[in-house]
């Protein structure tokens, strides 16, 4: 009898350490369209450290990265079950069979723009004071992107193109006269390119703030993963882990393109929600005050 009990206390123990170490979680997400496509580097990360932070209390994890593919088309790979996380910007526009963390992953940075020009062109530009003036100006802007309509409602001759790669070299060829680009993104994207398209420059003189950044999406099913995500980023953002991620990324950035000084040109972004997560979490860094999201 003795020896029968201890071999049923081995197995509860041995079945408590298998249930709480967990299965490994496969997180399946698309990632970039190139090598030389940069843009979601952060936002990989961001999604290890929010697991990593939950590993003690949901278990180990894998994150695949699957091949690019459209903003639209993220989120229909979400309904379809074929990836577990989708990276997207704010919007009201997305099936209802998926969720977002209410987590503005860069802090609003996404909706801080500057201009990738022609170097030639810095003249014309430095003229450019209000929106009024911005309008003489030809943007070009992928129309598969959700935030092609916030310059076309504004006024903004928009020339349309459907290649990321393409609109770099469309601006080189003067097929328009500026490429919005986040400020998150812009220095890594001219210096990629910069052999290949030395005539391009990024425009001195100007800001675009408009509301909008970008979040991680699951499938609404998949309430554990929900959960998890948005625990490990509250935890991160807490332990002043987010804040070092975010500057390591964005810190120099937004120092060097010297956004305060800038003239600012505020659009409006009728796709946002006007309510999507804590709004102490949002930052609006053309202030001196908000250079870096900090602790919350």
């Amino acid at each position: 009898m003795k020896q029968r009990l201890c071999k049923v206390v081995f197995v509860l123990i041995v079945g408590w350490s298998i249930a709480s170490s967990g299965a490994e979680t496969l997180v399946r997400m698309n990632g970039p369209f190139s090598q030389r496509d940069r843009r979601f580097d952060y936002s990989i990360e961001l999604l290890e450290i929010a697991l990593k932070e939950t590993a003690p209390q949901w278990g180990p994890f894998r994150i695949q990265i699957l091949p690019g593919t459209s903003q639209r088309r993220r989120l229909q790979s979400l309904v379809e079950k074929r990836v577990d996380v989708a990276l997207h910007p704010s919007t009201d526009a997305v099936p209802q069979q998926v969720k977002g963390i209410p987590f503005p992953i860069r802090s609003g940075l996404l909706g801080h723009r500057v201009l990738l020009i022609r170097k030639e062109d810095q003249e014309r530009f430095s003229r450019i004071k209000t929106l009024e003036d911005l309008k003489n100006m030809r943007f070009g802007f992928s129309d598969r992107w959700l935030d092609h309509q916030v310059y076309t409602q504004a006024g903004i001759q928009v020339v349309g193109g459907n290649n990321y790669e393409g609109l770099f070299s469309m601006l080189s060829l003067k097929r328009f006269d500026a490429f919005p680009r986040a400020v998150s993104e812009v220095q890594s994207e001219l210096a990629l390119r910069s052999a290949s398209l030395p005539n391009l420059a990024i425009e001195k003189s100007l800001i675009l703030q408009y509301h909008l950044d970008e979040y991680f999406f699951v499938h609404i099913d998949n309430r554990t993963l929900f959960e998890r995500i948005q625990e490990g980023l509250m935890k991160s953002l807490r332990d002043g882990i987010f804040a070092a991620h975010f500057n390591k990324y964005f810190e120099n950035f937004i120092r060097d393109l010297k956004i305060k000084d800038r003239t600012l040109i505020r659009f409006s972004n009728s796709s946002a929600p006007k309510e999507f997560g804590d709004k102490n979490l949002w930052h609006d860094f053309t202030k001196a005050s908000e250079l870096s999201p900090g602790k919350n």
